[in-house]
């Protein structure tokens, strides 16, 4: 049985999967699987995968038809038998080291999820190839993960770059049918987890590209599924330990108030399909407050005039306005 389960989402990923996928197999350790999982791409990324399934008994290939991100990682861990369990989309790439040095720290430290810092990279740069000695790695220990998640914004909500113990993960899974979906799946595993070590180096390298989802008009979809979120990290923190629920709304719920109202205006140029999408945020957010979800606590005074305008004012048309100017 392996050590580690790679699990990685496919879709439409023809022109970045070859990358991803020699950066995983070419890691320094060997005793791990990779559970590439198509979710019903129309381009060449399964011809690709089953390329690399027939050259290595490590990658193995799931099929299903197009359920979306967090399906498929759900798919990958329902076959998963690692010990361990990393999460890896197919337009990243990660150092060679990666996965011996977060495995290293899992075992010596004796901890439930081992995080590392992300880095943002673009066509132009170069793969890293500096080697690593593990006295060397900067390694900080916390007992109280949940505690560490709600006071540190440097740890954050993506499930990439962590190697999870697959235990803690039994009855977790990723919320289907929706995008943010980290968010609720790290509360999650942070409540669950008895300690946690962080690397504070950069092992995991985040591809930024037009095709991204971060990259695409922001829609009311995507209003949606962050008011979707942030009802979900409520009631994870009632269902789990309600006097955490503050700092649930200061650090994860209200954060992503303000990320909502951010990207509605740098993602949406389009002037009528951005009043749209304040209008249906209006409602939302109204909801949101009205059920205890969404509160002022620990938003800055720019927000909270933000939140204020959109709970008492008749359209949702001057906190368009003020977010566009500041």
């Amino acid at each position: 049985m392996p050590t580690v389960s790679v699990i990685i989402p496919v879709y439409n990923a023809e022109k970045y999967l070859s990358r991803c996928l020699d950066s995983v197999l070419s890691q320094t350790m060997d005793d791990f699987e990779v559970l590439c999982v198509d979710d019903g791409s129309t381009d060449a990324s399964r011809v690709i995968l089953e390329k690399y399934a027939s050259r290595d008994k490590r990658v193995s290939v799931l099929s299903q038809a197009n359920m979306g991100v967090s399906a498929a990682r759900n798919a990958g861990l329902e076959h998963s038998c690692g010990k361990y369990v990393c999460f890896l989309d197919a337009d990243d790439y990660i150092h060679s080291q990666m996965l011996e040095m977060l495995l290293k720290v899992a075992e010596d430290y004796n901890v439930d999820i081992v995080d590392s810092f992300i880095e943002k990279v673009y066509a132009d740069s170069k793969i890293k190839s500096e080697h690593y000695d593990f006295s060397e790695l900067d390694v900080a220990v916390f007992d109280d993960p949940f505690a560490y998640f709600m006071k540190n914004r440097k740890l954050k909500s993506s499930s990439n770059a962590r190697m999870y113990r697959k235990s803690i993960l039994k009855g977790i899974r990723f919320v289907t049918g929706i995008r943010y979906e980290d968010v609720p799946f790290s509360v999650e595993t942070m409540f669950k987890a008895k300690k946690l070590a962080l690397i504070k180096q950069q092992f995991y390298y985040y591809f930024q590209h037009q095709e991204s989802f971060m990259h695409q008009p922001f829609v009311i979809k995507n209003v949606d599924d962050y008011a979707k979120v942030m009802r979900l990290v409520y009631e994870i923190g009632e269902s789990e330990c309600s006097d955490k629920l503050v700092y649930l709304q200061r650090n994860i719920i209200n954060t992503r108030f303000k990320m909502m109202v951010n990207q509605a205006v740098r993602r949406q140029q389009n002037e009528q399909v951005q009043k749209q999408v304040f209008a249906h945020m209006q409602q939302r957010v109204r909801q949101l407050y009205n059920d205890g979800v969404l509160s002022y606590s620990g938003l800055r005074l720019k927000h909270k005039i933000r939140l204020f305008l959109l709970l008492h004012c008749k359209s949702a048309e001057p906190c368009r306005y003020l977010a566009n100017l500041i």
